[in-house]
């Protein structure tokens, strides 16, 4: 019988932890269940059409727009886990439990999510001198409240804050989807909700909120985020839908925003048996809906894609 030296049972003994620290993760139960490949992919979809607030209008399309998401995506992308959050359950508390808490938690490094957001957005002057952006951009969920500078830094999710959210996310592929616009207000046009809050009484509600349909994508919120985040992901692909000079737009029927109804049939119907990259769509994104919203508004809407292509993001598995 061979006798072990303490330095060989020393580390036959930290062996045997580390496996059992490695299969105990393994089963930890807050994890999603492995997909194909070993890999778990996990989605968060968010759909906010009605708010706590009366100084926020309600929207036609948010809700419907996540929940068909969430179908489309869970069966197309192989997600393991899924996350809705939809009206007066999308709260700022329940969306920071999701996005900064479980999704860290459900996922480990190498493993994939996917966030949609489809919804109302704010933005507000930047008071910060040393600030390198002239606007504070947010997103706006139920609760959010628009009746202060203090209120809605109370309430809101602020552009840094959710690239915190996804600085957390180190090492995962992520997938951004943005029906939803952040800044500036631009003439209303044929077909889009109306600027005024007519059924809103005094006071006004504050510059720059208006209804999605003619709100602005800025393009540095994406740049600061692809910026910020790129390099503590494994990879890190954002699809929005406008340009920042272009209001976003709800098809007339209520049932979609644009830029969603033409994703879900690409997801449905393009390269049917293949794989569906989030580059394929983005592709056949910036042909549709600019030709849909010129047709219907007689205006411009261009869908905003940025990602690396190799390895690529995929939407259909």
């Amino acid at each position: 019988m061979t006798t072990l030296s303490p330095v060989a049972r020393a580390a036959l003994v930290v062996s045997a932890a580390l496996a059992l620290a490695t299969a105990a993760r393994a089963d930890d139960p807050k994890l999603a269940p492995p997909g194909k490949g070993g890999v778990r992919r996990v989605g968060v979809f968010i759909g906010v059409q009605t708010y706590a607030s009366k100084q926020i209008p309600r929207l036609r399309a948010p809700e419907r727009d996540a929940r068909d998401m969430e179908e489309a995506l869970r069966a197309a992308c192989d997600l393991g886990r899924t996350h809705l959050l939809t009206n007066k359950d999308a709260t700022r508390e329940a969306i920071t439990d999701v996005i900064a808490r479980q999704l860290p938690q459900e996922t480990r490094p190498g493993d994939e999510v996917v966030i949609y957001w489809s919804g109302h957005g704010l933005h507000l002057p930047e008071t910060d001198p040393k600030a390198p952006r002239p606007v504070r951009l947010f997103l706006i969920p139920h609760d959010g409240d628009p009746a202060s500078t203090d209120a809605v830094l109370r309430t809101m999710v602020r552009d840094t804050t959710f690239r915190d959210w996804l600085l957390a996310l180190e090492g995962r592929r992520v997938v951004v989807i943005l029906d939803t616009c952040h800044s500036g207000a631009v003439p209303a046009r044929a077909g889009a909700k109306p600027l005024e809050f007519k059924a809103v009484p005094p006071p006004p509600p504050p510059a720059g909120l208006v209804p999605r349909a003619v709100l602005r994508f800025p393009d540095h919120f994406l740049a600061d985020l692809t910026k910020g985040v790129r390099g503590a992901t494994a990879g890190l692909w954002v699809l929005a839908s406008s340009r920042a000079n272009q209001p976003s737009f709800e098809r007339p029927r209520g049932d979609h925003g644009v830029m969603t109804y033409f994703l879900l049939e690409a997801i449905a119907t393009e390269k049917k048996g293949q794989p569906l990259t989030v580059a394929d769509v983005a592709k056949l994104l910036a042909a549709k809906v600019p030709a849909y919203v010129k047709d219907e508004y007689e205006a411009e809407q261009n869908p905003v894609f940025d990602g690396p292509s190799d390895p690529p993001a995929l939407l259909r598995r």
